[in-house]
């Protein structure tokens, strides 16, 4: 470091203690260094600081790069399933949903499933009120839900904001479905992407 400008320049270094940062294959990144501009010595306790610091770094190092392949899987696989999604749509696989007279979901398709990102077991009987959120029931879905199950097919289109699809513009047919009373015992809710 003779010639080295810090040493030659106005910053008068005299001192360097360096550790190697490595990686757990071997891979030399760099050093955790110190400088002075006195003349030092470093004993024992110093140099293992400074050791364990430099392989401190390098599993820091290491952590974040873990952190950003899982990242990048992760944005993978949320794209894959998006695909996958476009192209249930475009084969014409709507979603589906049996709500009973009392607003509770009682079946599901898989598509359904698929768009919203839930299992089965999160959806079916639940209240569409509490799956949709109150403002959205309320605002949207309430009055055709009660149209439908007061006997009428309603038909209309509404852009649905999907945990996994994202918004999508959709055409909803909602089905009253009759008991052999002739009563509307529930409806058929269609989604068309």
């Amino acid at each position: 470091f003779q010639c080295n400008p810090l040493v030659t320049g106005p910053t008068n270094v005299r001192f360097y203690a360096g550790a190697p940062i490595v990686t757990s294959d071997g891979f030399a990144l760099g050093t955790v260094c110190v400088i002075d501009q006195m003349a030092r010595t470093l004993h024992s306790v110093q140099l293992d600081a400074l050791s364990r610091l430099s392989a401190l770094v390098a599993t820091l190092l290491e952590h974040e790069r873990a952190r950003q392949i899982e990242a990048r899987r992760c944005a993978n696989e949320a794209q894959q399933a998006h695909e996958e999604l476009t192209a249930m749509a475009a084969a014409g696989l709507d979603l589906q949903a049996y709500i009973d007279a009392d607003g509770v979901y009682r079946h599901v398709n898989q598509t359904y499933l698929n768009y919203i990102g839930a299992t089965r077991g999160e959806v079916i009987g639940m209240a569409v009120k509490d799956r949709l959120g109150e403002a959205t029931y309320n605002n949207m879905v309430g009055s055709k839900m009660a149209r439908a199950m007061a006997g009428e097919t309603v038909i209309y289109q509404r852009v649905s904001h999907f945990k996994v699809a994202g918004p999508r513009h959709m055409e909803i047919a909602l089905l009253p479905v009759r008991g052999a009373d002739g009563k509307v015992s529930g409806v058929v809710m269609r989604g068309r992407d």
